[in-house]
């Protein structure tokens, strides 16, 4: 059975997030809605990226959950604070 650790997190928007880790082999692997995820940074701003191929798996739970709909085929990219994306990085390198 693989462990599953939560982080929720405040998204800029107020929104709250759930992330999930499992470790495997050594590799912490992120997901949220069931799909991978990074942080990147998009126009000067820092975020949770989730790939536009999982476009069909994200986009009705946003627009269910939030009223967020995005456009099709789009990357779905939720705004955090640099201090939010430290707290994930740390979580991250205690369970590594």
């Amino acid at each position: 059975m693989t462990n599953v650790k939560h982080l929720n997190v405040t998204l800029i928007s107020g929104n709250l997030l759930s992330l999930d880790f499992t470790v495997q082999g050594g590799m912490v692997n992120q997901t949220v809605f069931d799909e991978p995820f990074t942080i990147q940074e998009k126009d000067g701003v820092t975020g949770i990226y989730i790939d536009s191929v999982y476009y069909e798996s994200y986009a009705p739970i946003l627009k269910e959950f939030w009223g967020v709909q995005i456009p099709e085929g789009e990357a779905a990219f939720f705004s955090i604070s640099t201090e939010t994306a430290q707290q994930i990085q740390d979580f991250v390198s205690k369970l590594g």
